[in-house]
């Protein structure tokens, strides 16, 4: 023991100060911090695989075990209509609804409120095909009345509109159980989300809320579904949608619609 009381040990001729071993310490903490750095690698890597498979199952179940391509397809156009010329469009879309339903199946026909869709015409037509799309988009252009009733009123009034080709999500159905019992107070909401999102949870209340569809864009916006809701009446709409933007919130946009008196879906 020497007088400062420090305890020391002899080795050979060299004392070493057995409390104050910086250099060890120094080892001690250096290592921690690799060891620390490289857990934190360890875990980024395995979030970032696990990410990756997930959305590697996702494409999967949206692309196996489809030989074909489905019986339909879906073209869903949206038109932007100058505000002053909004309600003479409507009239025209009304009164030529009956003769553009005899070249091909008009799903569904709405006018669209909130956010983007002010001032909005939303429908969505039903094709067995390509081709026959393209054959009935011809019909319509040597039809007299469509280009003297029709044509010749909306292309002034219509801003811009946007289409996509869309087919249903594989594996899934679409429902329109309700078509038969109509409901006037009943209203829609069509969802565009990026990217594949896994199946919509259900509400358990198909009173309220009916999923009517999932459609995937194949032709237009890629990497896009769309989801068509219908609800018993708005409040119910704004209530469902509250919840699931807390619960399970997803990115892209949502359109609140309301039927046409002549939609097919109502």
């Amino acid at each position: 023991m020497i007088k400062d009381g420090t305890p020391r040990e002899v080795t050979g001729d060299r004392f070493v100060f057995l409390g104050k071993s910086r250099p060890l310490k120094c080892i001690i903490i250096l290592l921690s911090v690799i060891i620390f750095v490289l857990l934190i690698a360890v875990i980024v890597i395995g979030v970032q695989k696990y990410s990756s498979s997930e959305k590697q199952k996702v494409r999967i179940n949206y692309s196996n075990d489809v030989d074909s391509p489905p019986s339909k397809i879906y073209e869903l156009r949206m038109y932007r209509i100058h505000v002053k010329d909004y309600k003479p469009t409507m009239q025209a879309f009304k009164n030529i609804s009956e003769l553009r339903s005899s070249f091909s199946k008009v799903f569904g026909f709405w006018t669209g409120e909130i956010g983007t869709s002010i001032n909005q015409l939303v429908h969505i037509a039903e094709y067995d095909s390509l081709s026959q799309r393209r054959t009935v988009r011809t019909n319509l252009g040597r039809n007299d009345t469509w280009n003297t009733e029709f044509v010749s009123k909306f292309l002034p009034a219509v801003h811009d509109w946007t289409n996509a080709l869309m087919t249903t999500v594989p594996h899934t159905q679409i429902n329109t159980n309700f078509v038969n019992d109509p409901d006037r107070k009943a209203v829609y909401k069509l969802e565009i989300l990026k990217g594949f999102a896994a199946a919509p949870p259900a509400s358990g209340d198909d009173t309220k809320e009916i999923l009517v569809g999932r459609f995937l864009s194949v032709l237009g916006p890629t990497n896009t579904e769309y989801r068509l809701w219908r609800y018993a009446n708005i409040d119910d709409l704004f209530e469902f949608s509250w919840k699931k933007s807390l619960a399970n919130p997803q990115d892209g946009t949502s359109m609140l619609l309301y039927p046409t008196e002549f939609s097919r879906l109502a």
